[in-house]
């Protein structure tokens, strides 16, 4: 049944300006990137370019990064539209997808709302695509069937001819590009709506500060603080678990997976030690299996530990923590979204799941615990996705009236990008990264290929890969394209198979692509290549 539409708040000049560029550029392929700082309010242009597409008899197709974001937005659209959406995710039933699926193909549904493979819906009218945190990793499908599906709305609505948003308030370093060279529209929203400001945020140096369990003193002080007055704060500690490293302090040993180059992580609470890599789990040992004796230590900070110590510290306080490990269905997740929205929650604990897209008006206080893990990457996307996440985390606090703060722990806080995020200042951060990127020769600049192959037993991935190296020579000199030397993946081991990698890369787009296409045909004729399990990637979002 229909339901009474809410009345939609006056834009500022700046929603008013993107909205009119929109609505300008209907019915004719236009790429725009809505480049708006958390707060800014890239919702309500959303909305305001749904109902515009919706008057003109077409639909729209909004694309999100997760299915912890979808409760939020269908409320937000069905509110202002007054009607039910065809809304398309994994936590559907099979029933519920094909319902979706045919609304969407036979144009009942105005607005069609889904994660990543949602971009494939078929639309009978399609009007406008909107890719809400267009640099969120998850658009990537990285197993099976590869694609971008940021990428593959920007192609499919120049196929149909119809507008593309790209929004975010830390664009990825491809869409900034493309909008420098003038492939994109690049709209900005510069402000917060409203009256809220944007939350002053203080670089804390742990080379002069004590840790217990993670927290440093200026964290407890500004946590008590916001309690007593009344506020909610917000902890994030991007590492499930209670401890990720067991570690016997007599003899050295750790608890290591015995199927992964990776150390198990103590899930206290059930007792268990547990690999993030591959899933084996194990009762956590009380004594070192090596010495014999009683002194096994769990080192470093978790979600488990972190949520422990509070409750300890401030016991008349409501924790939760949000993780994987504590909210499994997306309806658990809404449920303990909704507590925190109804202010049912005082401290917030979780990891990345909680660094995008949320508004949580109560929230006036941001605690970053380890801040340091995306500085010295391998991937050589590494301080991008660092200076994203944290940008994304620390925009939660201070949505309204109230400014926020934030506050992040690092053991080098000298490092130019927390300047930057200081500043609030990403487009400066942009430009000094993409002139690193060209003067390397890394994307968005060059064309990178990543040939991956796995094997159960040790040597044979790498091998192929040389053959497959060695058998692209002549063809990659004709075409302009390099083959790097094939190398053992940054984790060797993984689930038992023995992995490596081989990079492959081109300024020649086309060439690049002729290359691919003839190299992998030449490839899968060949006898070796059933001896392994071999895959390509075409852009790859991770280098390991």
């Amino acid at each position: 049944m229909p339901r009474e539409r809410e009345a939609p708040p006056t834009l500022n000049r700046a929603q008013q300006a993107a909205s009119l560029s929109l609505e300008e550029a209907a019915g004719a392929y236009a790429p725009f990137l809505l480049d708006g700082i958390t707060g800014s309010g890239k919702t309500e242009v959303y909305l305001d370019c749904a109902c515009r597409t919706i008057a003109r008899g077409r639909q729209a197709l909004v694309l999100v990064p997760e299915i912890a974001l979808t409760p939020q937005l269908i409320a937000r659209f069905e509110g202002r539209l007054g009607s039910a959406l065809a809304v398309l995710h994994s936590g559907l039933t099979d029933t519920e997808r094909h319902r979706a699926w045919w609304r969407a193909r036979e144009g009942s549904a105005a607005v069609v709302l889904g994660t990543r493979s949602a971009v494939f819906a078929p639309l009978a009218r399609p009007g406008v695509i909107i890719v809400d945190e267009e640099h969120d990793l998850s658009y990537k499908q990285r197993e099976g069937f590869r694609y971008q599906a940021r990428d593959i709305a920007v192609k499919r609505a120049q196929l149909a001819d119809i507008p593309v948003v790209l929004g975010s308030a830390t664009p990825s370093l491809e869409s900034m590009a493309n909008a420098a060279n003038g492939r994109y529209r690049h709209l900005k929203l510069e402000s917060r709506a409203g009256s809220a400001k944007l939350p002053k945020v203080e670089i804390l140096d742990l080379n002069r500060l004590a840790l217990n369990d993670g927290l440093s003193a200026p964290v407890v002080g500004a946590l008590k603080e916001c309690l007593l007055r009344g506020e909610q704060s917000l902890v994030f500690v991007n590492r499930r678990g209670f401890a990720p490293v067991i570690v016997c302090t007599d003899c050295g040993w750790q608890a290591l997976c015995p199927r992964c180059d990776a150390r198990q992580t103590l899930h206290r609470a059930s007792g268990r030690a547990i690999c993030h890599h591959c899933g084996r789990q194990a009762p956590a040992p009380s004594t070192c299996p090596q010495c014999q004796k009683e002194t096994l230590f769990p080192a470093g900070e978790g979600t488990q530990r972190v949520e422990e110590a509070l409750v300890r510290i401030f016991p008349e306080a409501a924790v939760m923590r949000i993780d994987s490990d504590a909210l499994g269905a997306p309806d658990e997740m809404a449920r303990a979204l909704q507590a925190v929205r109804d202010r049912k929650v005082d401290i917030l604990v979780g990891t990345q799941m909680l660094s995008k897209g949320h508004d949580f008006a109560g929230v006036t206080l941001v605690c970053v615990l380890a801040a340091d893990q995306g500085l010295y990457s391998l991937d050589f996307r590494g301080s991008e996705r660092l200076f994203q996440q944290l940008s994304q985390v620390s925009g939660r606090a201070g949505r309204r009236e109230t400014r926020g703060a934030v506050l992040i722990q690092t053991a080098h806080p000298e490092d130019p990008a927390f300047a930057r995020l200081r500043e609030h200042n990403f487009a400066g951060f942009a430009k000094e990264a993409l002139v690193e990127r060209q003067t390397a020769g890394y994307p968005p600049y060059v064309r990178f290929a990543l040939m991956r192959a796995e094997s159960t037993q040790s040597g044979a991935a790498i091998r192929f890969l040389q053959s497959a190296a060695l058998a692209g020579e002549d063809l990659a000199s004709r075409s302009a394209v390099e083959i790097m030397t094939p190398v053992p993946s940054p984790m060797e081991r993984r689930a038992g198979r023995f992995r490596a990698q081989l990079l492959v890369r081109s300024k020649d787009e086309r060439r690049f692509h002729r290359f691919l296409e003839d190299w992998v045909q030449g490839i899968e004729a060949s006898r070796t290549a059933a001896r392994v399990r071999w895959s390509l990637d075409v852009d790859p979002q991770e280098m390991y």
